[in-house]
């Protein structure tokens, strides 16, 4: 199964919102696989960035970002990529593209969970065993009401947690 990452070079990158400077290698190597198969790259106010990487007999990589868009509407799109850096040697090639419109209940309990100043500035907890080939997430949330950057393995809880959990697809 392929896992979700967004990451780059540690120089950083322009945000394709707001022109904010995305400081997180993973978050700007994720837009960076976008850009190597020419898939797009939303643009907001209000956007989640999410780069997910494991590696094991393979290297998997996902870019999901989640963003409402101009309409008010929640979006999601995954790109998922397989490369060398695993124990296999193979091509690196994407896996899949996908985009979809978000549940207005999703939508909703996204709203809710970024307004909430606690996301800005809980600490990360997680619940789960972090096995073999299991994957490392970053996401960086970028909205009117803050800034945040959560890295983690196992399962995301709290706020950050209800957001890695609709991104993510463990809803």
């Amino acid at each position: 199964m392929a896992m979700l990452m967004i990451g780059g070079c540690a120089s950083g990158s322009t945000s394709p919102i707001r022109d904010v400077k995305l400081s997180e290698p993973e978050v700007v190597r994720s837009l960076d696989l976008r850009k190597r198969y020419g898939l797009p790259i939303p643009r907001s106010s209000t956007i989640i960035y999410i780069d997910s990487v494991a590696v094991h007999h393979t290297y998997n990589e996902a870019s999901t970002i989640v963003w409402r868009d101009t309409s008010g509407v929640w979006r999601w799109s995954q790109a998922s990529e397989e490369g060398p850096g695993g124990l296999l040697p193979v091509e690196r090639k994407l896996e899949y593209f996908k985009e979809a419109e978000l549940s207005r209940a999703q939508g909703d309990v996204l709203d809710r969970i970024i307004r909430n100043p606690r996301l800005y500035s809980d600490k990360i907890t997680t619940s789960g065993h972090v096995g073999i080939g299991a994957p490392f997430h970053v996401m960086s949330i970028v909205s009117s009401h803050g800034r945040a950057t959560l890295k983690w393995s196992a399962r995301l809880r709290g706020d950050g947690g209800g957001i890695a959990d609709i991104a993510l697809g463990h809803n």
